[in-house]
């Protein structure tokens, strides 16, 4: 009875206040050691078309399966992708309004008609160039051009998909407070579709916070903001933006959450191109891979760690379990959950959707998040990736 007290205390110091959509019931032992946020995410992971369409990204639709490199993917490959995850309760999906991105999910979802739940949809908006160039000399141009631009991507976008709720904001990060000024009238072309609206790459605690009091005024509730946030660029930890998120209970999404593959101990020193083969490009240079090594040993040693732990967990209860494992990335993506972020993963292929839901049903503990906290770096590093994707 004792026992059980004390772990009913530990859970209760856990919890948060309830968002207004009801949270699913998990093991206290696999809850992340932070969460909160007024948009509620199933088992607090995911996805984002990012790279879907994008020929630099390895889209290659017209080439055969056999036939494609390692990092190259077609339509067959992302439709199995969304499958997958939809089928592992992975509801929340990423996207780029008017992108070749949307209009893919969108066919994914078609394709599929009542057999799967519906995705619910992210779809975020920013000015163009031509906008942004007119908010030197007028940053009242920029709100106005800003808002046509953001109604009509997002119509369009919801012509296709369940859009559930609207990101906008600079296509850069932006820490300046007069970033929810300049979009006042992106704010009043949000009140058509909702009351509830999220912003994207405005990070900082004294902008996140201004962003939230200036929506407030024009009756628009801010309940997400998504900024880069990964092992190797962790600047959110220290700028104020999760501690301001908390306060106000905003969910973060992080993107980019494995660090464009730098973060996800796929791409390291001893295996710069991740096993691709001859003809495979590797996408760091040695010297980035190099200032990474310490990370992403600690990565994999956790992994271990935790893999271990999971097996010896299941067979307690079943002595014929299979074993299970855990990889570096998904080490990389519990780190990121840890710290009360919901990451959304680029899923190009079935293997990136099994390895996202991979993730269901463990945390990582206070002593792994302490390892993984002292080798985190604020910034990516400046010297220039090999090749993209």
């Amino acid at each position: 009875m004792v026992i059980a007290a004390i772990i009913i205390s530990v859970a209760s110091g856990l919890s948060t206040p309830q968002s207004p959509r009801a949270r699913r019931r998990v093991d206290p032992s696999a809850k992340p050691l932070e969460e909160w946020g007024a948009y509620d995410v199933p088992f607090r992971i995911g996805a984002t078309t990012a790279g879907w369409g994008d020929v630099y990204s390895g889209w290659r639709p017209l080439l055969k399966k056999r036939e494609r490199l390692a990092d190259q993917f077609g339509k067959e490959d992302i439709s199995a992708a969304y499958n997958c995850l939809a089928r592992g309760g992975i509801e929340v999906w990423d996207v780029a309004a008017g992108s070749s991105g949307a209009h893919l999910l969108a066919q994914c979802v078609e394709a599929n008609g009542v057999a799967l739940p519906a995705p619910r949809v992210l779809a975020r908006v920013a000015p163009s160039m031509s906008a942004r160039a007119w908010s030197v000399v007028n940053s009242r141009r920029l709100g106005r051009e800003g808002a046509m631009e953001l109604r009509d991507g997002f119509e369009l976008t919801s012509e296709q998909l369940p859009v559930d709720l609207l990101l906008y904001g600079p296509h850069e990060d932006s820490k300046t407070a007069r970033v929810p000024k300049a979009y006042a009238g992106e704010a009043r072309a949000c009140q058509r579709f909702s009351s509830d609206v999220g912003i994207v790459n405005v990070r900082g605690g004294k902008a996140l916070r201004d962003a939230h009091r200036s929506l407030a005024r024009r009756g628009l509730r801010l309940v997400a903001c998504a900024v880069d946030f990964s092992v190797v660029q962790c600047g959110a930890m220290y700028d104020g933006t999760l501690e301001a998120a908390k306060d106000l209970d905003i969910t973060v999404f992080a993107r980019s959450p494995l660090g464009q593959g730098l973060g996800s101990g796929k791409y390291t020193i001893q295996d710069p191109t991740n096993a691709g083969g001859f003809n495979s490009i590797p996408k760091w240079r040695p010297r980035v891979l190099f200032m990474y090594q310490e990370l992403h040993e600690t990565l994999a040693r956790i992994a271990s760690r935790v893999s271990s732990r999971r097996t010896t967990s299941l067979r307690s209860s079943d002595a014929d379990a299979p074993s299970v494992g855990i990889t570096p990335a998904q080490v990389s993506l519990q780190w990121v959950i840890a710290k009360g972020a919901v990451p959304l993963v680029g899923v190009k292929r079935l293997a990136h959707a099994e390895e996202v839901l991979g993730c269901k049903g463990w945390a990582l503990k206070q002593d792994e998040v302490d390892m993984i906290d002292e080798l985190a770096s604020i910034k990516m590093p400046i010297f220039k990736k090999l090749r993209k994707g």
